[in-house]
């Protein structure tokens, strides 16, 4: 690679290489962490609600870089308890969908506090089950103030592997609301 000074070029060509030059991105390490409470409800014996909370620390490792104007979304994903029954049964919901404004200066870290959410599912693992949606895993998704993925972080078995391959596989993702039925991979059913 060859380093030249931009001045040697006519200043038409100068303003359209700076325009079309790779814009430095920032370095960023995501934490998502999720705590989950189970509780038996009275009277069941099998019956259980799940209390589940969940944050964000996104740590910025550019010294002079910032990371400002960005959106993070952060889906909590359940999973039907009902397939230990009715092997049909085996999809998941998007139990909650929650954006954040994100700025991160370089050198510094922020933390995001999502809202908990409660759910509540059957424990039995046998053909006795009558369903519920029990925590499966979460998916956050990191956007820059153009709309691009900037980095996903991502609990969930084979697409953890494929939206950290390809994070703008995350970009299919995104439209998905409360309540939508998804299959494991998070395609809307």
């Amino acid at each position: 690679m060859f380093e030249v000074k931009i001045d040697v070029f006519d200043l038409e060509s100068q303003k359209s290489i700076i325009e079309n030059a790779p814009k430095p991105k920032a370095e960023l390490l995501i934490q998502t962490s999720v705590g989950k409470r189970n509780k038996r409800q009275s009277g069941s014996s099998y019956m259980k609600d799940q209390t589940i909370s969940a944050s964000v620390k996104i740590e910025n490792d550019s010294r002079n870089i910032d990371f400002s104007e960005g959106k993070g979304t952060l889906f909590l994903i359940a999973r039907q308890t009902r397939r230990y029954s009715d092997r049909d049964s085996d999809y998941g919901k998007v139990l909650s969908k929650q954006t954040f404004n994100i700025s991160v200066k370089a050198s510094e870290e922020r933390k995001f506090e999502a809202q908990p959410i409660v759910t509540s599912y059957d424990s039995d693992r046998d053909e006795t089950n009558i369903g519920g949606w029990a925590y499966y895993g979460y998916l956050f998704i990191l956007q820059d103030k153009d709309g691009e993925i900037h980095s996903v972080d991502c609990s969930i078995g084979n697409l953890k592997k494929d939206v950290e391959s390809d994070p703008t596989l995350a970009k299919k993702i995104l439209p998905l609301t409360k309540e939508s039925l998804v299959e494991k991979n998070l395609e809307k059913l």
